[in-house]
This record gives C-alpha cells, sequence and structure tokens, in this order.
C-alpha cells in the first residue's frame, strides 16, 4: 500500500520544473554617457531620439542641460512622457529659484541637452550608434 501512494504521489503530483525567477536587469555593466555635443539634442526632440531605448530595458539616470545652474536633473522612468514632462517641471522650477526668467521666456522646447547618462541593453545601444553616429558614448564603471 506504501509502494502505490509513493508511486501516486511522485507521479501524479505535478512537479515544477520551471524557474520562477524573473532575470534582473543587469545594471551594473551597461551604465553609459550619451555626449551629445555633436548632435542636436534638446527637449522637443528628446522623445524622438531617445525612443530607442523604449523598446528594451532602460533606465535615464541623469540629464545634463546645457548653461543650467544645476548640475544634471533626473528623471521618472515610470512612464517615458511622464520623465520629460517631469524634467521640465524641474528645470522651470530650477530657473524660477534662480531668478532666470529670461530663460523662461524662450521656447523650453529649445533647451539644449548636453549629455545623458542612462543604463540600457548593448542591443539598443547597437541601435542607437547605427542611427545617431555623431554621439559620443562612453561606458562609466560604476
Amino acid at each position: 500500500m506504501k509502494k502505490i501512494i509513493a508511486f501516486l504521489i511522485f507521479f501524479l503530483i505535478p512537479i515544477n520544473t520551471y524557474s520562477t525567477e524573473i532575470p534582473v536587469f543587469n545594471e551594473y555593466n551597461n551604465y553609459y554617457e550619451l555626449d551629445f555635443k555633436n548632435e542636436n539634442l534638446d527637449l522637443g526632440n528628446f522623445k524622438l531620439k531617445m525612443a530607442t531605448f523604449t523598446s528594451y530595458e532602460y533606465n535615464i539616470k541623469k540629464v545634463y542641460i546645457n548653461n543650467s545652474i544645476k548640475e544634471y536633473y533626473s528623471f521618472n522612468n515610470e512612464s517615458f512622457n511622464d520623465g520629460i514632462e517631469s524634467l521640465k517641471e524641474e528645470y522651470i522650477e530650477n530657473l524660477k529659484e534662480n531668478y532666470m526668467y529670461n530663460e523662461l521666456d524662450n521656447d523650453i522646447n529649445n533647451t539644449i541637452i548636453s549629455k545623458v547618462e542612462l543604463y540600457c541593453e548593448q542591443d539598443a545601444l547597437t541601435i542607437f550608434k547605427k542611427k545617431y553616429p555623431k554621439v559620443i558614448i562612453k561606458n562609466i564603471e560604476n
């Protein structure tokens, strides 16, 4: 009787051979700086030029804006559109805090971005290099 029960337990109870672990994005080796000194990047075309990364796993950490008092701005990665809007809001708030009202009179979409630091997959970076060969890409060690 014990052999029958052992047999039934062994063969009738499904054994989960599939791993339930989800692969984690390896941020440690994939941290890059994209330098746009030879390519035009502004708040107006930011979504267009950075769209390559949205098809892959990415995490934009820092956005450097030319002629800004603040060294860099953070980016909200929960939603790409929300990230752009929060970046613009943070930039406008910084201009107000530093009494740079003449900059506020200009179109915010023409604000030049000099560098972007992000974590991304190698495949996304390869496609980005093909689309924008003038962008200088540096691998940053953590």
